[in-house]
């Protein structure tokens, strides 16, 4: 991805399953191996970091994306999510990114008790370090985890995915279980996001239409 307005610095949607550890900053940072070169998880954060924006909104509808790197508070790399559509906050997570064996990167995600009171972090970045992990909250099962690997394609740098046929979760809204699959691609121009719901039988519930992406380009000044 292009250079963006980053400061410090998909499930839309980002999800996953993986436990919390200590709330100090892991003694070895994931950004540098014992050969100097970025580990995946690293660089896939240096591409995710950025100020966005939705390039084909619905409607009047603008969403203006941020994601700022953060101290860890725990193994691995991790990233704020900020979402807004217009001025109102639509999605706040916070991300770990964690190297897995084969080279591909594992994606928890986080939602905050209080997102009220970090409202206001697109605008005020240094509140950032205020964040802990009592402030933190895993709402998703094991199998939800949004795995990243490098993608094949000349236009692609890092594609993730959130596999429905392992990511479970009851919906409060339709009372019953439903199936969740996500798709995020970050090119040269920003991101590319699919989200989707599905019965357990595979019927589509909402979401992106097969085939179709929501675009998200690097803001301007």
């Amino acid at each position: 991805m292009k250079p963006l307005n980053v400061c410090v610095a998909l499930l839309a949607f980002s999800l996953s399953a993986c436990t919390l550890s200590s709330n100090a900053p892991s003694a070895e940072s994931a950004s540098d191996t014992a050969s100097g070169t970025a580990a995946p998880a690293a660089q896939l954060v240096s591409a995710l970091a950025g100020d966005l924006v939705s390039s084909n909104p619905v409607g009047e509808t603008i969403l203006n994306d941020y994601r700022i790197p953060m101290a860890a508070l725990g193994e691995g790399e991790w990233l704020y999510l900020h979402r807004n559509r217009g001025d109102t906050p639509y999605r706040q997570r916070v991300l770990q990114f964690v190297d897995l064996p084969d080279g591909r990167v594992a994606q928890t995600a986080y939602s905050l008790t209080n997102a009220e009171g970090f409202a206001d972090i697109p605008q005020d970045r240094a509140r950032l370090s205020e964040l802990t992990l009592a402030d933190l909250r895993l709402d998703f099962t094991d199998g939800c985890e949004q795995v990243w690997a490098r993608d094949p394609e000349p236009e692609v740098m890092w594609a993730g995915v959130v596999d429905p046929a392992s990511c479970v979760i009851f919906s409060k809204r339709r009372g019953y279980e439903i199936r969740i699959g996500a798709e995020t691609q970050v090119t040269d121009e920003g991101l590319r996001e699919a989200e989707r719901g599905f019965t357990l039988a595979g019927e589509q519930l909402w979401g992106t239409k097969p085939g179709e992406w929501a675009l998200l380009s690097a803001a301007t000044e």
